[in-house]
C-alpha cells in the first residue's frame, strides 16, 4: 500500500470517528456565543459582581452560563457547557509544540477576519498534502478544518461584529468605538481558531469544546471592557 493510500485511509478513519463520536457541533459553539450576547443584563451584572478587572477564565464563564441557563431551563445550553467544560479540562495541559506553534503565530498575525480565513485555508491545504499516519498531523488537519467552519459560522451569525454588542452599551456609543471593538472581536476569532486546533488533539469533539472555552472567555473579556470602560479613549 502506497503512502497516499495510507493517508486517505487515516483521514477516513478520523472522519468515521467524527461522525460516530461527536456530540458537540459547530453550531453548538455559536449557540453558546449567542447565549452570552443575547443576555446582556445578566452578563453585565455578573461581570460587575466580580468586582475586578483582569482576565476572565473559561471556567468562570462556564459557571455563569450554567447558573443562568439553569434559571431559564435551557437544557440544551447546559448540556453543551458541561460537555465543553469536561473537554477543556482535558486539553489545558497539552503543549503541542512544533507545527502548532508555527500555525499559532500565523493566526496571531492576521490583521482582519479575511486574513484569518485565508491563513486557516492555506494551512489546511498545506497540512492536508502531508502523507502520513502520524495522529498529531492528522489531528492538526482536522483542527484547521473545524476552526475554519467555526469562524465561518461565527461570521454568518454576527459573533465577531461590533453591532452584536450594541445591547451592552447602546448603538451610538458602539459606533464611537467601532474600530477598537472590531480589533477585540478579531482576537476572539483568533481564540476560536486556536482553541479548535489545540482541542483537536483529543478528537473532533475536543476541537469544538476548545473553541467554546477559548471564545467564551474572550467574549466575556470584551464585554468586561465595555462594562468597566464604557467610553474608552480610542
Amino acid at each position: 500500500m502506497n503512502k497516499l493510500s495510507i493517508f486517505f485511509l487515516s483521514v477516513l478513519f478520523f472522519s468515521a470517528q467524527l461522525n460516530a463520536e461527536v456530540t458537540l457541533t459547530i453550531q453548538d459553539h455559536t449557540k453558546i456565543m449567542k447565549f452570552l450576547i443575547d443576555h446582556p443584563v445578566a452578563l453585565k451584572n455578573w461581570l460587575k459582581s466580580r468586582g475586578r478587572a483582569g482576565n476572565v477564565s473559561s471556567e468562570e464563564v462556564f459557571n455563569f452560563i450554567s447558573t443562568h441557563a439553569g434559571k431559564r431551563s435551557s437544557t440544551e445550553v447546559l448540556y453543551i457547557v458541561n460537555k465543553a467544560r469536561s473537554l477543556n479540562r482535558r486539553t489545558r495541559a497539552i503543549n503541542p509544540g512544533g507545527n502548532y506553534n508555527d500555525i499559532m503565530q500565523k493566526i496571531q498575525s492576521a490583521r482582519n477576519l479575511e486574513e484569518l480565513r485565508l491563513i486557516l485555508s492555506r494551512e489546511k491545504n498545506r497540512i492536508s498534502r502531508v502523507r502520513t499516519r502520524n495522529r498529531r498531523i492528522i489531528s492538526l488537519s482536522m483542527g484547521l478544518e473545524i476552526a475554519s467552519q467555526i469562524i465561518e459560522d461565527g461570521i454568518a451569525n454576527g459573533i465577531y461584529s461590533p453591532d452584536s454588542y450594541a445591547a451592552f452599551l447602546g448603538r451610538k456609543r458602539i459606533r464611537g468605538i467601532w474600530n477598537a471593538l472590531k480589533d477585540e472581536l478579531l482576537d476572539t476569532a483568533k481564540h476560536d481558531a486556536a482553541g479548535a486546533i489545540i482541542g483537536a488533539l483529543i478528537g473532533p469533539e475536543g476541537a469544538v469544546g476548545g473553541a467554546i472555552a477559548a471564545s467564551s472567555a474572550s467574549v466575556a473579556e470584551v464585554v468586561l471592557d465595555l462594562v468597566l470602560n464604557p467610553e474608552p479613549a480610542y
